[in-house]
């Protein structure tokens, strides 16, 4: 089973803090060894045609880890939510954070950053449960 980690900045309108973003999660993940190595996603779907006017298309901006089967990579996600609240502190976008499956293709939202202290155990809680 092949599953992802991804943390996303929560919305689509992200014109003005985009490129700020990107370049502190692109800084972030150059600073560190990891067990998993993280992608930056900077992603901006075209409008889908159901939308209503005035919506904004999808826009993932974030970063997705593999998941592996063995490791203690729980360490790269403590270190990844931890600059997650940082850069939430500093730009005042909240992420989500969430597992995608392949081979179901289902994702999950699981845990948000939305406060300057995550509980990293609510979050273990939810990977393993």
């Amino acid at each position: 089973m092949s599953q992802t980690l991804y943390a996303y900045v929560d919305g689509a309108d992200l014109e003005g803090g985009a490129q700020v973003i990107e370049r502190r999660l692109s800084s972030f993940i150059a600073s560190r060894g990891w067990i998993s190595q993280p992608d930056l996603v900077n992603q901006r779907h075209d409008p889908d045609p159901q939308d209503k006017p005035g919506d904004l298309p999808l826009w993932e901006l974030g970063i997705n880890m593999s998941i592996p089967q063995e490791g203690d990579w729980f360490r790269d996600v403590d270190a990844l939510i931890q600059e997650l609240a940082v850069l939430r502190s500093e730009v005042g976008r909240d992420f989500v954070v969430g597992i995608h499956d392949s081979e179901s293709g289902v994702a999950d939202d699981l845990f948000s950053v939305d406060s300057g202290t995550p509980s990293l155990q609510t979050l273990r809680d939810l990977l393993w449960a």
